[in-house]
Parts: C-alpha cells; structure tokens; sequence
C-alpha cells in the first residue's frame, strides 16, 4: 500500500526566538551544558565502580549518578514545557493563516495546557481529543471533524491521537510539540497517511530557533528521509 499512497512532505519551521521564548532557549541551553558534566562525572564514576573498596561505597556512587541524572530529566521537562507554552501563540497564528485555505487540518502537541490554549483560540472551528476526552465522546469528534466541513482543526495529543483513528480527510499536519522518537512521529503522520488519502500530505514541525527541538526534528526528518529511501528500494 505504501508505494501507491502519495508522497509525504516535511519542514521545519523556525520561530524567532525573542524575549521569553529566547531566555528559555538559552537556560536550555545551559543545561545540556550541564549535561555534558553528567557524561564526565558518568565516565569518573565507571572508574570509581573499579577501586570500590566495599558495597556500601559501591551503592553510594550510584546513588550519586541517579540524582544527578534525576535533575538533568526534570529540569529539562520543566524547561521543554515552558517552551512549547511560549510558543503556543506563534503556532496559533501560524494555524490561523493556514486554516484560510479552507481546507482541514492536524495539530499534534504533548501538553495539555498548551492543547487547551489552541482550542481556546479556535474552538469555532476545533475539536481536541487527549487523555481528558471521555472515551465516549473520542469518536463522536472524530466523526465531526471528518465529516463536519465548518470542523476544520483536530487538535489531539500524540500519545491518545497517535494511534487507532483515521484522520485521511485532513492532507496538512502540524506539530505544536516534538517527541523525540522518530517511531511516534510516524505513527502520528500516518493517521492521515493512509489508505483514502488523495493529496500529498504536508507535514511541519514548529520549533523555536536554536532550540534542541529545531536540532532533533532535522535530525528526524533525515533519518525518515533515509529509511523512505530504503523501503523504496
């Protein structure tokens, strides 16, 4: 089926990073330096592991890595949300230039303040199915928006919306947020790639500049670029 569905378009969308959305970039920033620490204290500690004079030692060191790598996966949580929350008005507008065409579209995104901020903005024209929809009223909006024409924006989050649905009546897809497995995208993308699908499908990433999700979704869509390649072959 793949070979006979058209192809898939994908861009990376920078937006200007300036005032809070530059100051979150740069503490970002500042913690992957911190990263880079972790590395070099992970490395002296696989040293240590060697010359540990008991088990209690032992026990210490990797306690030490656990914290240490605790605090680096929290603080970039708390950073990564306060980016896309910042960003979330520049993709708002973005979507509201879009949806001019008329035609129907696909915003994916990972936190839910920032999925209830975009329906706030088009909740004339929206429907959003995350984890808080009830699963009784999921295909009920599913169904509006495929067949509702004045339904133009399914906002759903990746985890629910990823999977299991149809959404082939939309051919435009928009990440509001990145999730940084390649595998996720896919599936995400393919709920409009799919049989029934008519139009090329555009696919757009909007991320801060400079940020690491401008970094990783380059980096994603080369390694799509290069496995399309070799299922074509």
């Amino acid at each position: 089926v793949l070979p006979e569905l058209p192809a898939k378009r994908r861009q990376v969308i920078e937006l200007p990073a300036e005032g809070e959305l530059l100051k979150l970039v740069q503490r970002e920033k500042r913690l992957w330096e911190h990263q880079q620490l972790l590395v070099e204290n992970i490395q002296e500690a696989l040293g240590l592991i060697g010359e540990a004079e008991s088990d209690k030692d032992f026990e210490a060191i990797l306690e030490s890595l656990k914290q240490t790598r605790r605090y680096f996966f929290d603080e970039m949580s708390i950073i990564r949300h306060a980016l896309a929350v910042a960003k979330a008005p520049f993709v708002a507008d973005h979507i509201e230039s879009c949806l001019e065409t008329r035609d129907k579209l696909v915003c994916f995104v990972h936190h839910n303040d920032v999925a209830e901020a975009l329906l706030e903005r088009f909740d004339k024209v929206a429907v959003l199915v995350y984890g808080k929809t009830p699963q009784e009223e999921r295909d009920d909006l599913i169904s509006k928006f495929c067949n509702d024409d004045s339904c133009q924006l399914f906002i759903t989050s990746m985890r629910t919306g990823g999977h299991g649905i149809n959404l082939q009546v939309a051919s435009h897809v928009i990440f509001a947020e990145l999730d940084w497995t390649p595998g996720i995208i896919n599936q995400c993308e393919d709920r409009c790639h799919r049989i029934g699908q008519e139009h090329s499908l555009l696919v757009q990433h909007l991320v801060a500049e400079d940020s690491m999700d401008s970094y990783m979704a380059k980096k994603i869509i080369a390694k799509q670029r290069q496995i399309t390649k070799a299922l074509n072959r």
